[in-house]
């Protein structure tokens, strides 16, 4: 977390608070169901990220642009071990391109 939205959060945090409750209250059940729906990759994901953290601590280079980095993306969170390093850009960039595929080929299903 950065210092401006440690800061923010601590000067709005009653403000914050209300509105998460609101939300949860109005949309219990979607979010309910995305739980549901998202349970085991979710503790993939946990278990994945866990295991590369604690055996590769060190920093590696990102495989697009090799700048030094410790993001290290899964591409198949069952085996937590297999993962590629890449820097900020090009891991968001990925996971950009990823929406873009899922978005159009959930259009085309017709």
């Amino acid at each position: 977390m950065s210092k401006y939205s440690r800061e923010h959060y601590i000067k709005n945090r009653d403000r914050i608070l209300k509105y998460k409750k609101r939300h949860y209250r109005k949309n219990r059940k979607r979010i309910l169901n995305y739980h549901k729906k998202y349970a085991v990759k979710h503790l993939l994901k946990i278990t994945a990220s866990s295991k590369a953290r604690h055996k590769y601590k060190n920093i590696g280079f990102c495989e697009e642009c090799s700048a030094p980095t410790k993001i290290k993306h899964h591409d198949d969170y069952t085996k937590p071990l297999e993962f590629r390093y890449l820097c900020q850009t090009h891991h968001m960039r990925l996971h950009a391109n990823k929406g873009l595929v899922l978005a159009s080929s959930e259009g085309s299903k017709g």
